[in-house]
């Protein structure tokens, strides 16, 4: 295993533990610019109807560019790793959250119900 490895392991353990308790986590040290480029992308982050939408390899370049931050493709890694678990506990979140369906409709559909309805 290597440090970058166990670093990526670290933020993703950080940031689990951040969204499921709620709670500031340290941070290693080795990893506060990763977490803070992550951190910045988040908040820029955009959604479709269905969620969120994962940070593109675009925007993490983009905000690379704009800061002046040569990012190597094993901190590209660690931030799509901590994007994927941010994702999944968003989709994880969203699927507790969503309500069941209603009650049937006892009414059997009729021309004329389906003409008062498309209409």
């Amino acid at each position: 295993m290597t440090a970058n490895d166990r670093l990526e392991r670290q933020l993703v353990g950080a940031l689990k533990r951040n969204l499921s308790t709620g709670r500031p986590v340290n941070v290693p040290e080795a990893g506060r610019l990763l977490w803070s480029i992550f951190c910045d992308l988040t908040v820029s982050r955009t959604s479709n109807g269905f969620g969120a939408n994962p940070i593109s390899y675009a925007e993490i370049q983009s905000y690379s560019a704009i800061n002046r931050w040569p990012l190597s493709p094993s901190h590209i890694r660690i931030i799509r790793a901590l994007d994927i678990a941010w994702l999944e506990h968003a989709a994880s979140k969203a699927a507790k959250t969503t309500p069941e369906p209603t009650a049937k409709r006892t009414q059997p559909m009729t021309p004329q119900l389906f003409d008062a309805l498309f209409s």
